[in-house]
């Protein structure tokens, strides 16, 4: 059961308005509305109905279907919870999730936390990271909130800063700006090219010993291997990524995920959620 207390954000809505609002789509709002799906403190509501401060608004959701996963036993560390959504650290060389659920991944570890706490909610992954990559990840609890974090990703509506290890010497501050696109040579590789999708990445230099550097990148648009291709693009590819020229090996691709800035989707305030250096990268950092 989806719950919000209606604060100034949502007063004087309809009950059509206020799912319209949340993000929810017009079929699941239709379907919302013909099962009677919706409460305003407890009693069940019409679509015309008006939301008033402090009402108890709630939706029941499990007319819509989530995959459920396998519980695996594993020390995940959650840098942020609430009721609608939770953000962990995600481990190198962990996958996300397995379409088959057959291999081990972070939304098996997630599924047994909820599990050892008894939470009944559900885990839906709403961002992405490489395997290799280590920092914040974030998971829905519900369709609703799901549905918002989708909508947010995709509108650029969140500011993802990344700490990455490149090899040589790169400028003290500046910005890529170069599309990116499929290679058509090689599967599962992006390039810089022309006929790309507009990619823009800030960045700034942290450290240096002039054969390795330590950055800081903001993403202000979310493609494929950003970071990736558009260091490679300069001549700096990250540390351990051979795929994209790295000639400094690695047993991973050194990446981080260190912070993501946003409206929190529901409650309309802002949230940011910050992930310590792994300790590989804090090792490496303090050689420069």
């Amino acid at each position: 059961m989806f719950k919000v207390i209606i604060d100034e954000n949502y007063a004087n809505l309809t009950v059509e308005n206020m799912l319209e609002k949340l993000g929810i789509s017009l079929p699941r709002r239709k379907q919302l509305l013909l099962n009677n799906l919706c409460y305003i403190n407890k009693q069940s509501s019409e679509r015309t109905d008006t939301l008033l401060l402090n009402d108890l608004f709630e939706v029941d959701l499990s007319i819509f279907d989530v995959k459920k996963y396998r519980s695996v036993k594993f020390n995940l560390t959650v840098l942020y919870e609430d009721e609608y959504f939770i953000v962990v650290e995600k481990p190198s060389k962990h996958i996300i999730y397995d379409i088959d659920d057959e291999k081990d991944s972070v939304i098996n570890y997630l599924t047994y936390y909820f599990k050892s706490y008894k939470k009944k909610c559900n885990v839906i992954p709403v961002h992405r990271l490489d395997t290799d990559t280590t920092g914040c990840l974030v998971f829905a609890k519900d369709v609703i909130t799901a549905a918002c974090f989708s909508k947010m990703f995709e509108n650029n509506e969140i500011t993802k800063k990344y700490v990455a290890c490149v090899n040589g010497i790169i400028e003290q501050e500046g910005i890529i700006d170069k599309n990116i696109g499929k290679d058509r040579h090689i599967n599962g590789k992006m390039v810089a090219c022309k006929n790309g999708k507009p990619a823009i990445t800030k960045f700034k230099l942290l450290k240096t010993n002039n054969k390795i550097s330590l950055v800081e990148a903001t993403l202000i648009t979310g493609r494929t291997h950003q970071i990736r291709v558009h260091f490679s693009s300069i001549g700096t590819p990250l540390v351990g990524d051979t795929l994209y020229g790295s000639k400094i090996k690695n047993d991973r691709v050194m990446l981080h995920c260190q912070s993501l800035t946003f409206v929190h989707p529901i409650k309309k305030k802002v949230v940011t959620v910050y992930s310590p250096l792994p300790e590989d990268m804090k090792s490496l950092s303090q050689l420069l």
